[in-house]
C-alpha cells in the first residue's frame, strides 16, 4: 500500500463536517489514477489539484505539479473529478465545472471554468460515459432533483437535465452523491436520504441512504438500503463496484457486485482509514490499482486490488437492512 499524505496545515481552523459526534475537515476529496505511474488528487478546502508520480511497486511518490483554482478573487473548493484522456473535469461543491489538462504527464494547465446551472445548486458526483459527462447534485435550489448530461465535445452549449418521476418526487429528500457506469450503460447511483437530523456541520448529524442500480433509462432496478450511514463515491470494474463509507462501526470499503439486474447482497466489508471520500480504480495489463482518499488523514491510499484481502481487514457483513 502507498500512502500519500498532503499536509495543508493552514486548514485546521475551518468548519468541520459531522457524522454523529465524529467530525472531519473536507481535505483530500478525490483521486484519479491516470496510469501505473501517475495520479491526480484534489484537496477541497485548499482548492488545489496535485499531479503525482508513483512507482510500479506502490512504495514511493513525488508531487510533480500543483495548481490552485481561483475564480475572480475567490478560491474554488474542488469536490470530485473524472478524466477523459488528458482532460480533467472537476466538480466544485457549487454550480461550477472546472476543466484542467495534463500536459505531457508533467504539468497541470487550467483551461476554463463553466457555470452549470442555477446559483445555489451544489454538485457532488461526476462520471463520463459514451462521451458524455453525468453530474449529480447533493443539493438543489428551486429545481427538482436531477442529473446533468453534457456532451464533452459541446460542453458549454449542451447541458441537459435528466428528471425522472423518482427524482422529482424526492426533491428535498434525495441528495445524490455519485454516479458510475457499467460497460452496458447500467449505472450505480449513491443517494443519501435526508432524515431531518440537523445538518452536516452540527454535532449528531446523520442521514440514511442507499446504493441504487439503474438501467440506461434511469429506471431503478434494485437497491441496497442503509440506516445512519454517510456515502460519497463509487467506482466500478467489470460487474463489481466499490463504495467507501462511514457507518456506526467505523469506515469501510464495501465490495459489491451485480448479477441479473440485482445487487448481490453477499457484500464484503474492508476496514479502512476514517472518513473516506473519493475512490477510483485503474486496470492495466500488469495490475489493477484501487485508490481512495481520506478526509481524516488528508491522504490518498493506493492498493494493488489483487492484494486487497491481504492489505485490508475484511469484515463479514451482518447489518443488511
Amino acid at each position: 500500500m502507498l500512502i500519500i499524505n498532503i499536509d495543508e496545515s493552514n486548514t485546521t481552523k475551518l468548519k468541520r463536517i459531522y457524522y454523529k459526534n465524529r467530525s472531519r475537515l473536507p481535505t483530500m476529496t478525490d483521486v484519479n489514477i491516470v496510469s501505473e505511474n501517475l495520479i491526480v488528487g484534489i484537496h477541497r478546502i485548499c482548492g488545489k489539484i496535485y499531479l503525482i508520480e508513483i512507482d510500479n511497486q506502490l512504495k514511493n511518490y513525488n508531487i510533480i505539479d500543483t495548481l490552485k483554482i481561483v475564480y475572480g478573487n475567490n478560491k474554488i473548493e474542488t469536490e470530485m473529478l473524472s478524466r477523459k484522456d488528458n482532460h480533467l473535469y472537476i466538480i466544485t461543491f457549487t454550480e461550477y465545472l472546472l476543466m484542467v489538462d495534463i500536459i505531457d504527464n508533467k504539468k497541470l494547465n487550467f483551461v476554463k471554468t463553466i457555470k452549470l446551472n442555477t446559483t445555489g445548486n451544489q454538485y457532488h458526483g461526476i462520471d463520463i460515459y459514451d462521451n458524455n459527462l453525468y453530474i449529480v447534485p447533493a443539493v438543489v435550489a428551486n429545481n427538482p432533483t436531477h442529473i446533468l448530461k453534457i456532451n464533452t465535445n459541446n460542453i458549454e452549449n449542451n447541458i441537459e437535465k435528466i428528471i425522472t418521476n423518482e427524482f422529482r418526487d424526492n426533491t428535498g429528500k434525495y441528495r445524490i452523491k455519485d454516479i458510475s457506469f457499467f460497460e452496458d450503460g447500467k449505472m450505480i447511483i449513491l443517494i443519501m436520504i435526508n432524515n431531518g437530523k440537523t445538518n452536516m456541520t452540527i454535532n449528531n448529524h446523520v442521514d440514511n441512504g442507499f446504493i441504487g442500480l439503474y438501467d440506461n433509462n434511469f429506471n431503478q432496478l434494485d437497491v441496497y438500503l442503509f440506516s445512519e450511514v454517510h456515502l460519497d463515491s463509487v467506482a466500478i470494474i467489470g460487474n463489481d463496484f466499490y463504495v467507501p463509507l462511514v457507518e456506526n462501526k467505523g469506515s469501510f470499503i464495501y465490495k459489491c457486485s451485480i448479477n441479473n439486474n440485482k445487487i448481490n447482497k453477499n457484500i464484503k466489508k474492508y476496514k479502512i482509514v476514517d472518513f473516506p471520500h473519493g475512490i477510483d480504480i485503474y486496470k492495466s495489463k500488469n495490475k489493477t490499482i484501487l485508490g481512495y482518499t481520506s478526509y481524516q488523514s488528508s491522504s490518498i491510499y493506493l492498493i494493488d486490488l489483487d492484494k486487497l484481502d491481504e492489505e485490508l481487514e475484511e469484515e463479514p457483513d451482518q447489518s443488511k437492512i
